[in-house]
């Protein structure tokens, strides 16, 4: 069954409780949208960050930690939000939960991991020019998008990534902290009392504020000419072409990568 409620702060959660099985999805949302014009590198690296040690756990502890409990958690990043989602085991929720409070409200920051990270983050990046596909709709979201955050890669650029400090990370966090507008979402074995008890110990720690979606900013789209775009990727080491064809609302755009 589904409901939807707000707490007395106003702040907003979706309870979808589902009895069949002793797990508990969790979900918080926090709109980052009034960052505006911030680079994906520096939302990635700093979203990621979290998961990279507490002040009171490293990355090895916090890590082990999770598995003990059979959690798994992760931080996606996008155009207008931080999104943290959860597994866990029923049973073990009050001792996630202190997990989460822990990476959101006191991560560590660590100069090695974040040395580490920002390598991984290029390796990614550098594997992805792998993927024909990917090259194509990077390149149409770029046409279309020209220099709005729409028409950036999710984790930046080798260059750009290269340009972000772990102090930038800090600061961003910081800013970020301060201005908590969430969004809590339950799904599984749990109802409106458990949601509303989480909630609260949570904000023992961190500063929750109603998620507003009213200072979105989204881009205006290019204006084409009736004619068709066509670009292409050279790519001499393959042996196929791959064709990657997409709509806007003013023409049609192709992509011959390969």
């Amino acid at each position: 069954m589904r409901h939807t409620w707000s707490n007395t702060q106003n702040i907003p959660f979706l309870v979808v409780e589902k009895n069949d099985r002793p797990l508990v999805d969790f979900y918080l949302a926090l709109n980052i949208d009034f960052l505006e014009n911030t680079p994906a590198s520096l939302n990635y690296l700093t979203a990621q960050m979290l998961l990279r040690g507490t002040q009171k756990l490293n990355k090895e502890a916090f890590d082990e930690a999770l598995d003990q409990l059979g959690a798994s958690l992760s931080i996606s990043v996008g155009t207008h939000s931080m999104v943290i989602e959860v597994e866990v085991l029923k049973k073990h929720y009050d001792a996630f939960e202190n997990l989460v409070s822990q990476c959101l409200s006191e991560p560590s920051f660590d100069e090695k991991e974040f040395s580490q990270l920002v390598k991984e983050a290029q390796e990614k990046i550098k594997l992805s020019t792998e993927s024909d596909a990917r090259l194509a709709k990077k390149g149409f979201s770029k046409l279309i998008y020209n220099e709005h955050v729409y028409g950036q890669d999710g984790r930046g650029t080798l260059s750009s990534l290269e340009k972000v400090s772990l102090e930038d990370c800090k600061n961003h966090y910081n800013t970020i902290k301060n201005n908590l507008f969430a969004a809590f979402g339950y799904a599984g074995m749990f109802n409106q009392s458990d949601a509303e008890k989480s909630i609260q110990n949570l904000s023992q720690n961190l500063s929750f504020k109603a998620f507003d979606e009213s200072s979105n900013h989204f881009p205006s789209l290019q204006t084409y000419s009736k004619q068709k775009n066509i670009a292409i990727i050279d790519k001499p080491d393959r042996s196929q072409s791959h064709f990657f064809i997409e709509s806007s609302i003013a023409s049609t755009v192709s992509f011959c990568s390969g």
